[in-house]
């Protein structure tokens, strides 16, 4: 089966398209404000995203080697998986794409072969299509809300019914069109809860809410639910940021998995989520997690007094 792919349909917010635009030329421009008022740097790049890209290539290719990924194996391998499904190859300046494809693709191409998958923030079930033909041997469970919660409805422009219907259409198309899918329509606070879930999965992709208290519930939670062997990985870790906010934008990833680390739990790389940005203004990334469980004693003895 092959897919339509459209920008419309892969989109996640106006405002990371608008982090992807090309910087190629200089213009001269009206500020309705005299330049002696700023107390701050200006930086005007006169960089394509292509020049950003190769200048950011090489420690990426760096990064991906230490955590023993091969990148250019998994964009091989990516492109000829978006090429089968949606007949053209992977291009990160095209609605939601991000490196996080290629280090899904990087850990196939190293024969890595999870049994069981867990995804928290299902959206249009896209990444869902992507992991369960990747692993075609593992069974992918992925987790949203109900869609008639409140929280649901009032993000990614799905209060209107009709937009909601359409929504719902291209999700069930893309999580019906893999027999290896499991769609969980349930808020991911409740694995809290869901103890036949315990140390079942061997990787966990986390793009739920990006904001507190959700994504770090989240994380917390993935940290239970792994075995010594899993794969936690998280997106949208922003470790500066202006404003942070309860859905898209927050540090609240960062400051989680850092706490994480700092109590020896677990180890964390930080991989740039695209490449074709300047360093200025990108600074978001893919949490790759694994648990030290060298590190975590294996039972505790509660003595009574």
């Amino acid at each position: 089966m092959s897919f339509t792919l459209d920008n419309k349909i892969m989109g996640k917010s106006i405002k990371k398209d608008m982090m992807k635009q090309k910087v190629s030329r200089v213009e001269t421009i009206t500020v309705p404000f005299s330049l002696g008022e700023i107390k701050e740097n200006i930086i005007i790049s006169t960089k394509s995203s292509e020049d950003y890209r190769k200048e950011n290539l090489p420690k990426q290719e760096l990064l991906y080697k230490a955590h023993g990924l091969d990148r250019t194996a998994g964009l091989q391998k990516i492109n000829e998986t978006f090429l089968d499904l949606f007949g053209r190859k992977y291009n990160e300046e095209s609605g939601m794409m991000s490196e996080h494809f290629i280090m899904f693709a990087s850990l196939a191409a190293k024969q890595f072969n999870p049994k069981k998958i867990l995804e928290i923030g299902t959206y249009k079930g896209f990444s869902s299509l992507v992991l369960a033909t990747l692993f075609p041997d593992s069974k992918v469970f992925t987790i949203d809300l109900k869609s008639d919660d409140d929280k649901f409805k009032e993000s990614y422009n799905r209060r209107k019914p009709e937009e909601r219907k359409e929504f719902l259409k291209v999700r069930n198309k893309y999580l019906k069109s893999k027999p290896n899918i499991e769609f969980i329509e349930e808020s991911s606070l409740l694995l809290t809860i869901r103890k036949e879930f315990k140390d079942q999965f061997d990787l966990i992709w986390i793009d739920g809410a990006h904001g507190y208290p959700i994504v770090c519930a989240d994380i917390i939670n993935s940290v239970s639910l792994a075995n010594s062997n899993t794969i936690i990985m998280c997106d949208d870790v922003f470790k500066n940021i202006e404003e942070s906010d309860a859905m898209y934008d927050s540090i609240a990833s960062f400051e989680t998995i850092e706490e994480l680390i700092r109590s020896g739990i677990i180890s964390c790389g930080y991989f740039l989520k695209r490449l074709g940005i300047s360093k200025t203004v990108n600074d978001q990334y893919i949490g790759y997690i694994s648990l030290n469980t060298n590190k975590i004693p294996s039972q505790i003895n509660l003595v009574q007094n």
